[in-house]
């Protein structure tokens, strides 16, 4: 499957580059609003985050993973979501001097 495939209700939402080895993302736009809040699983992603994480190139796991941060530390994870791309959690944290650990 390439790109979107919507259902009869026009809010499914699955996203694969087409290639052999893609993971599907399945979700559903918050409220039938496309292009709001899509919710995949228990995970809810703004449009500019999913904007951004492409712009980033960022994988699927750096993505979850920051939403999870962020959960952690009640949104005060210290750095923007570009440089943990960039950088990774681990250096992150050590030029911050924030650790995830409680």
């Amino acid at each position: 499957m390439k790109g979107n495939d919507w259902t009869d209700d026009g809010h499914d939402f699955v996203s694969c580059d087409g290639s052999d080895d893609c993971s599907n993302i399945s979700g559903y736009w918050v409220g039938r609003d496309v292009g709001g809040v899509l919710e995949v699983g228990d995970y809810y992603f703004s449009f500019d985050r999913i904007k951004e994480a492409l712009e980033l190139d960022a994988t699927e796991d750096q993505l979850f993973e920051y939403y999870d941060l962020e959960l952690e530390k009640c949104g005060k994870v210290g750095y923007n979501f570009k440089n943990f791309v960039r950088y990774g959690k681990e250096q992150m944290e050590s030029v911050s001097g924030k650790s995830s650990k409680a």
